[in-house]
Formats: C-alpha cells, sequence, structure tokens
C-alpha cells in the first residue's frame, strides 16, 4: 500500500524513445533562461548603436535642420523617442539582471512554478523592450519627416 504522503501519477504505457525526449526537455528547460538573457544582450547591443549612432544623427537633425518646431514645447516632443529607447534599454537589463528567488529546493513543483514564472517574466520584458525600441524609431521617424508641421 503507497504511503499516504507518496504521489503517483497515472501516465501512459512509455514508447522506446520516451527517456530520449524526457533528456531532451530537461535540456532545453535549463536552457531557456539562457537564451532569454542572450537574446536581451544582444538586443541591448543593438540598443547600444541605436541609442549611439541614431541619436547623434538625430540631435545633429534635431541641431542644424528646419524640421525643427519653433516652440519649445513642440521641440519637447523630439524626446520622446529618447525616452522610449531609455525604457527599452533598462527592460533589457531587467531581463538579464540577477534575481535572488527563494524556492525549497526539495520540491519539484516549487521548483517548476518558480522558474515557469521567472521564464515569462523575462519574455514580457524583453517583447516590451522590443517594442519600445521599435515604437521610439517609428516615433523619431514621424518626427523627422513632420515636425516642421508642429509650430
Amino acid at each position: 500500500m503507497p504511503d499516504a504522503q507518496e504521489k503517483i501519477y497515472d501516465s501512459p504505457r512509455s514508447e522506446p524513445d520516451d527517456q530520449l525526449w524526457l533528456e531532451h526537455g530537461t535540456k532545453l528547460v535549463g536552457e531557456q533562461n539562457k537564451a532569454i538573457e542572450a537574446t536581451a544582450n544582444s538586443l541591448m547591443s543593438v540598443l547600444g548603436v541605436i541609442l549611439g549612432f541614431i541619436q547623434a544623427i538625430y540631435l545633429a537633425i534635431l541641431g542644424f535642420s528646419n524640421t525643427v518646431p519653433v516652440r519649445t514645447s513642440a521641440r519637447l516632443l523630439f524626446l520622446v523617442p529618447i525616452v522610449f529607447w531609455l525604457a527599452a534599454l533598462y527592460l533589457c537589463i531587467r531581463v538579464v539582471l540577477a534575481r535572488a528567488i527563494r524556492v525549497n529546493p526539495y520540491s519539484p513543483d516549487d521548483l517548476r512554478s518558480k522558474l515557469e514564472q521567472l521564464t515569462v517574466e523575462k519574455q514580457i520584458n524583453l517583447k516590451l523592450a522590443f517594442w519600445m525600441l521599435a515604437i521610439g524609431l517609428v516615433v523619431a521617424l514621424v518626427l523627422v519627416l513632420f515636425g516642421s508641421k508642429l509650430g
């Protein structure tokens, strides 16, 4: 008779290659966070280039172009893309920044749920960073093309 605390799972009959797939799944779970962090590092590299190169061009356009509005309040709109780019950089840093997570090392359920929660959180931050980068680029393009019409 099984112990009252022991969990017994109903499962279908094993296939010959089940162990191979279980090992592959374990490897994927272990590498998932590393892949997300590597993507965030790549996005930060892209952001570094963009923040350096495009901001230099963008600020040169603002300084020497007649597309920039005369009113100071309209000029402040030209800072919006920079805010989006900095937000994207912040979100990428949140993805790669190490966090202390309290888990029970003897509880597979606790380990699984905390790892899933951490992975989902990192993926959300990475997607938000991508969209902040894209929105910043679109806003910068719109402001450069149509900024003179703002006043």
